[in-house]
């Protein structure tokens, strides 16, 4: 019986080692690219486009910077979220976005 308990202990100390090797490399991420936030696969699955660009297009919002996409009118953002995506607005499609990323970075990792 203890070289059950033994073994089991073991087990829990590595897979306990792997949550804490892959929690720290999940901190190690300090910022992510428009294009790492909303992939290919992100935008066709979501969304009525293959890539981000193509919903800025859409949204009809003059967007050229990133100064421009953080100056725009956030109502009409999540207007054309809302019309051309599966979320209600710019929120809740970010935060999918953004779980999606972490789910991908920590099977990476």
């Amino acid at each position: 019986m203890k070289n059950n308990s033994d073994e089991f202990q073991k087990s829990l100390r590595r897979a306990a080692a792997e949550v804490k090797r892959k929690a720290d490399a999940l901190t190690a991420i300090k910022r992510a690219s428009f294009a790492e936030l909303f992939p290919r696969q992100f935008m066709e699955a979501q969304t009525d486009f293959s890539d981000f660009n193509q919903l800025i297009e859409a949204s009809g919002l003059k967007v050229e910077t990133q100064d421009d996409f953080n100056g725009m009118d956030p109502e009409a953002w999540d207007k054309a979220v809302a019309t051309h995506t599966r979320f209600a607005n710019w929120t809740e499609m970010k935060n999918a976005a953004g779980a999606e990323f972490m789910k991908r970075k920590w099977d990476q990792a």
